[in-house]
């Protein structure tokens, strides 16, 4: 009793002491690592966005994440190319100014067919926006010629305008520049001409009649002044 009373007096003493102590430790690792997040939290605020953003896609890799493949099924952007329709004797083309027509005239003795694109455009009007509107305006259109195959005579008398009274008129025709008309096309080359009348307001065609009577194209238009 002598003995064993200090002994374990001491012991318990030394187990409160263990105690206080272990505590104490736990509580500085606790404030240790809170200290440590709260300036891990303020270097990752003062990080430059595209460090983070570095680092966010960087963890999307490594995790698999992200933006997949466009679906193969989707239609494409782009719109689709169109081909001209084609021309003839036999089966005329009657399209809208501003298209082009894939035209195939026929050979004759010694001179071979050909073939060639026709884009005809307008009518350009000098009238627009005059009060009274009046009943008729000049109008110019342009015509082109291109890819051509194999020589093509021009002539003046080819081209008619049919106005919204059906009435026939025979245009002045140009070279692009107002200089005489070329009297020919060969192949290769490209050629605009001008071709200037009066129509009345309305509807209206173009057409091109290679051999003076039959129509191999037509284009509608539309003389707008208002």
């Amino acid at each position: 009793m002598t003995r064993t009373g200090p002994l374990l007096a001491a012991g318990v003493v030394a187990m409160l002491l263990g105690g206080c102590g272990g505590s104490g430790r736990h509580a500085s690792t606790t404030r240790s690592s809170s200290t440590t997040k709260s300036v891990a939290k303020r270097l990752d605020a003062a990080r430059p966005v595209a460090d983070r953003r570095r680092h966010a896609e960087r963890g999307r890799h490594h995790s698999g994440g992200g933006y997949g493949k466009i679906p193969s099924w989707l239609p494409s952007a782009a719109p689709p190319r169109q081909q001209a329709l084609r021309s003839s004797f036999s089966h005329p083309v009657l399209t809208i100014q501003g298209d082009g027509l894939s035209i195939s005239l026929p050979g004759v003795p010694g001179v071979p067919g050909a073939r060639l694109l026709v884009t005809a455009v307008g009518p350009a009007v000098p009238e627009i926006g005059r009060t009274p509107v009046p009943p008729t305006s000049p109008v110019t259109f342009t015509v082109t010629f291109t890819h051509v195959t194999a020589p093509v005579s021009l002539r003046r008398s080819a081209w008619v305008l049919v106005d919204e009274n059906h009435r026939i008129h025979h245009p002045r025709v140009t070279a692009i520049g107002g200089g005489p008309l070329p009297a020919r096309l060969l192949p290769g080359q490209t050629v605009s001409i001008k071709l200037h009348s009066v129509l009345p307001t309305g509807d209206g065609g173009l057409e091109w009649r290679p051999d003076g009577e039959r129509v191999i194209a037509g284009w509608d238009f539309n003389v707008e002044i208002d």
